[in-house]
């Protein structure tokens, strides 16, 4: 029996090495929608124990989708650990053969709860189902659920349509929902936790009110869950005994956050109640209509940027705090930082800097190797939008030539995405061959002392 730890510190804890057959299964092991730096960083710090495990005998599967395996890689040194290239399997469920999908469309049509009558009706329509493009087998499982197709029409068009555009099928179910549905499904959403939401409910005060602006009660929040559970969301009880609730599908999770968008009256109220790493790794503040990087999960619109300013740069401040906890404040800063130069608007950047005045001068004080400080990327993300001071972008030309001297640094020359990313969007055409003149020099002296 599969042993499904949620972390990788659970899986070490679990680990038995006089059990020489232990097999550990762990889903969306980098992030269940987008890739979260403290879980691949925790997995780099446990993996020596992880090949212990497996050297013993142990047998662990990680999944992941692939967008995030590909940004948790760099991370986890695989040359380190060989094992991590030899075992990698793919599986795109696009290549699965005909018969395949129909296979997995009639198991879970079988373990569903449709009547008899509406299966028979789909039936005439079942392949031209298992041929949609694309196929999803999280889709075959909530055809075989009443709680996904009411009002479904049983045609043709509508049941491939539902196999193949679930996104704005699944606004249309969420809407159908009550509003103690809805107060339970956005209290897991505002969850910060890897684990989820735990169960049975503990209320702050913050969750009262994402359930109060909902228009429901605590009381039938909680009985919501229990009915929602094993359709639209699973319960789980962790290595600490403490049972959690979580969307049952990342599907699911990002179904609502599309349908969240639309509900001005309740999205202001998640957001407040969203902790600090969800509000960083499942939202952004780009403009209407640019395309979302996947695993973003909610557009956070214009007339809140200022209150999400005023959220984020109290965080950012604690960390010039000299008695914060070092590790976990830079992972903070990290999240922050890339917020700023890969989510942010020009709009949520002035938002940001009326909030921040000082901005700019954490900014400039950035290290080497400077391709892995995203410092100098946020700065020529506001020169780019027009908001950097001339005197601010001389400063860090200045501290960029400082460097060159002082720290040799590879990134200068050979690193392509921060030469496009920072250095050619901040120096001037004669500045970059400056600079990299600079940085020749001074690797030539080094040798020659050498």
């Amino acid at each position: 029996m599969a042993i499904k730890p949620r972390t990788s510190d659970e899986l070490v804890q679990r680990w038995n090495p006089h059990e020489k057959d232990q097999f550990f299964w762990l889903d969306d092991a980098f992030g269940t929608v987008r890739h979260e730096r403290l879980l691949t960083h925790a997995w780099a710090r446990d993996l020596p124990h992880v090949m212990s495990a497996v050297k013993n005998g142990a047998r662990v599967v990680l999944t992941s989708r692939n967008y995030i395996y590909n940004e948790a890689r760099p991370l986890l040194k695989p040359y380190a650990y060989p094992l991590l290239n030899e075992q990698q399997v793919t599986v795109d469920v696009a290549d699965l053969a005909r018969a395949e999908r129909q296979q997995i469309l009639y198991n879970h049509l079988a373990a569903g709860d449709q009547s008899a009558g509406v299966l028979s009706q789909m039936k005439p329509h079942l392949e031209a189902a298992a041929d949609a493009e694309p196929f999803r087998p999280e889709a075959a499982r909530r055809l075989g659920l009443r709680a996904f197709t009411t009002g479904l029409s049983l045609t043709r068009g509508s049941i491939t349509s539902f196999m193949a555009r679930p996104r704005q099928l699944l606004i249309d179910v969420y809407d159908q929902l009550d509003v103690d549905a809805h107060a339970a499904l956005a209290l897991v959403y505002a969850t910060g936790q890897d684990k989820g939401l735990p169960s049975p409910l503990a209320l702050d005060q913050v969750q009262r009110d994402i359930i109060e602006r909902a228009g429901a009660a605590p009381g039938t929040t909680s009985r919501a869950m229990a009915t929602l559970t094993g359709t639209f969301l699973t319960e789980a009880t962790a290595l600490d005994g403490q049972a959690y609730w979580s969307f049952h599908h990342p599907t699911l999770w990002e179904g609502f956050a599309a349908w969240l968008t639309t509900q001005s009256h309740l999205l202001p109220i998640v957001l407040t109640g969203m902790t600090d790493e969800a509000l960083l790794s499942r939202t952004d503040c780009l403009p209407d209509g640019s395309e979302q990087r996947q695993g973003t999960l909610l557009r956070i619109p214009s007339p809140l940027y200022q209150a999400t300013a005023q959220r984020i740069f109290p965080l950012l401040r604690h960390r010039r705090d000299p008695h914060a906890v070092f590790w976990d404040e830079y992972e903070r800063e990290q999240s922050i930082l890339s917020y700023l130069s890969r989510n942010s608007s020009d709009g949520f950047l002035r938002a940001c800097l009326v909030e921040d005045p000082e901005l700019h001068a954490l900014l400039v004080d950035f290290e080497v190797p400077v391709k892995d400080d995203l410092r100098p990327r946020v700065l020529a993300r506001l020169h780019r939008a027009g908001l950097l001071p001339e005197d601010i972008r001389q400063e860090a030309i200045s501290h960029m030539t400082d460097l060159a001297v002082t720290a040799p640094d590879a990134s200068w020359i050979e690193d392509d995405d921060w030469q496009k990313e920072a250095r050619h969007v901040l120096l001037t055409d004669e500045e970059p061959r400056a600079c990299s003149n600079t940085y020749a020099v001074s690797s030539f002296g080094a040798s020659n002392g050498a």
